[in-house]
């Protein structure tokens, strides 16, 4: 996770070593048929609709869309930031937009085209984005800006727009050629919403998870890897259903002065006044997360 200038240079950060810059990108498709196998698709229930809870003090009852219902120990809000259990959980708290904050991105063949590395740039008008290879021959590409002006055209001639202020070679970038090759349909075009911080992420038998309890502006790319620590911890803490109120409550010990921070990181990157500022906050956050607690206790668990 390297980052250029709009000039094309690379920032360098000479007081982070190149541990700090490793990344893996994972297809969330490819994820979730993964976690499927684990769990086992017969054990899953798709395209029910949560609908409410309530909880007991030994159990909770869940209702769902369709009509049909539940018993089970616990129950885990991992229903994204509009999610219905945070709605239920803490009335009133909803996701807010991040004011001005607006990203185009999408996943297509490579149509090609010679792509020799990754690249991601910083560029003016506060514009970020680049493009990024997947093991399988597809590019996800993405262009995001802050202080979004008003939107007008479709959405490839609004990406194409802000992909004018991410390099210097203009419409021969590899960025502009893998926009103009996508169709129109392809394209997604999301106004960045945020939760914001919660004074609580769970109560004796239900809590959130991922982006239910914590989405952030995605410029820091950690929202997925994020949420799947939560559900590590989790399933770490939850080992019988006796054990369930004391489980949450370390859970939400753990988690909450961590996003605290995250947040605090997240904010440093976003609001670095250079690209250079911006690389070597990017690489600190990424620092911080390679050493925290939770990832080296993880790693000892992963351990043979």
């Amino acid at each position: 996770m390297y980052f250029h200038d709009a000039d094309g240079r690379l920032l360098t950060t000479p007081e982070f070593g190149v541990e700090d810059h490793r990344f893996l990108l994972v297809h969330r498709r490819m994820l979730s048929d993964l976690l499927a196998d684990a769990v086992g698709r017969e054990n899953i229930r798709v395209g029910a609709g949560f609908e409410c809870y309530v909880e007991h003090p030994d159990h909770v009852d869940v209702r769902f869309a369709d009509g049909s219902a539940d018993t089970v120990d616990v129950l885990i809000g991992a229903d994204g930031v509009y999610s219905t259990v945070r709605e239920q959980l803490l009335p009133g708290v909803t996701a807010q937009e991040h004011p001005g904050h607006d990203v185009w991105r999408a996943v297509i063949p490579n149509p090609g085209l010679s792509m020799p590395e990754d690249r991601l740039i910083l560029g003016t008008h506060g514009c970020r984005g680049g493009y990024v290879r997947t093991h399988d021959g597809f590019v996800y590409w993405l262009v995001n800006q802050f202080n979004t002006p008003a939107l007008a055209g479709t959405l490839k001639h609004q990406a194409l727009q802000r992909a004018a202020h991410l390099g210097a070679d203009g419409e021969n970038s590899i960025l502009h050629q893998l926009i103009t090759a996508t169709p129109e349909e392809a394209i997604l075009h999301n106004q960045i919403m945020i939760v914001p911080p919660l004074a609580r992420w769970a109560s004796a038998r239900v809590a959130l998870a991922g982006d239910a309890a914590h989405a952030m502006s995605p410029h820091i790319t950690a929202g997925a890897t994020l949420g799947v620590e939560d559900a590590a911890l989790l399933g770490r803490l939850l080992t019988s259903p006796a054990d369930v109120p004391a489980a949450l409550d370390a859970y939400e010990t753990d988690r909450m002065p961590r996003y605290a921070h995250v947040a605090e990181l997240s904010a440093a990157v976003e609001h670095a006044a250079t690209p250079a500022q911006f690389a070597r906050n990017y690489a600190a956050f990424h620092h911080w997360m390679l050493n925290a607690p939770l990832v080296r206790l993880a790693r000892q668990n992963a351990a043979p």
